[in-house]
């Protein structure tokens, strides 16, 4: 009997049954290839997302930054707890890590937006601002009014691009020494009293990457600040519209590089260089007349 034949039979109630045996051992369910594609990419997509997931869990474990901003204080001894970042200052961090003589200060609230850090030391602190995924970096009023730092340091690691830093270093009190580095400020449209109104200053240092090219107010930029170490020669100054009070009551230096200095828009130079004592000799000829 051929086996795609065969069948069983039954007999009830004097009727005879036929069950056929239907299973056909030569022929197999067979997947088309459009399923096996669909199949293979679905499998595909599934181990793509779980990576990109991985991917993301540990980048934040990590603690990847978009900038970090790195800040060594010099300090005058004091028994009084030292804040080091102005109450005016929030913007932005995503953390900071304070070093004081090698050993990480914890913040003991674990505020991380806040911008009223204090510890008490001695020496030499390294302050590091953490930035996460482009954040816009603003740096205004970050030390305005922070008093018993004697020198302050300021780099970055990745050249981060400061939007503003309006009032940055204004009534440090006590400092004497300001270095920035790797700060790319080609975005900065106002510099107004960035070092105002600092008594003890005595040396300002920029590097190449301090960019003035859009800066349109410079006013008051280095009042009262008594610095005799000022490198301004850089400086681009086509966009500037106000340079008011800019050089006002700093009585030390005794000569300035104006060359590179372009005041076609400036509307007002007022008292930009009153109180300057120890001027000896200033070149404006190739000042433009304010409008």
């Amino acid at each position: 009997m051929d086996e795609r034949d065969s069948s069983k039979s039954k007999e009830l109630f004097g009727i005879t049954i036929h069950e056929e045996n239907v299973i056909d051992k030569e022929k197999k369910p067979k997947i088309s290839l459009k399923y096996k594609i669909i199949i293979a990419s679905s499998i595909l997509f599934v181990l793509i997302l779980l990576s990109l997931i991985l991917f993301f869990i540990l980048r934040n474990k990590e603690e990847r930054y978009y900038a970090r901003i790195s800040c060594i204080f010099e300090v005058y001894n004091h028994s009084e707890p030292l804040q080091i970042i102005s109450d005016y200052f929030s913007h932005n961090l995503t953390d900071i890590e304070i070093i004081a003589n090698g050993t990480k200060i914890e913040d003991e609230d674990d505020k991380k937006y806040v911008s009223n850090y204090s510890l008490q030391s001695n020496g030499f602190i390294d302050v590091i601002f953490n930035y996460r995924d482009n954040a816009e970096i603003y740096l205004d009023h970050i030390f305005k009014n922070i008093t018993n730092l004697v020198s302050i340091k300021v780099a970055s690691t990745e050249k981060a691009k400061i939007l503003s830093m309006h009032k940055a270093f204004q009534n440090c009190s006590d400092v004497e020494n300001i270095t920035i580095k790797g700060f790319d400020t080609s975005s900065v449209t106002s510099m107004k009293k960035v070092f105002y109104n600092n008594s003890k200053l005595s040396s300002i240092v920029l590097d190449d990457y301090f960019s003035t090219e859009n800066v349109e107010d410079m006013s008051y930029m280095f009042a009262g600040s008594h610095s005799n170490e000022l490198n301004i020669k850089n400086f681009r100054t086509n966009k500037v519209k106000d340079m008011s009070y800019m050089f006002y009551a700093n009585d030390e230096f005794d000569e300035l590089n104006l060359n590179s200095f372009d005041t076609g828009l400036v509307e007002s130079m007022a008292h930009m260089f009153d109180f300057c004592r120890e001027v000896r000799s200033l070149d404006v000829s190739k000042f433009d007349k304010v409008k």
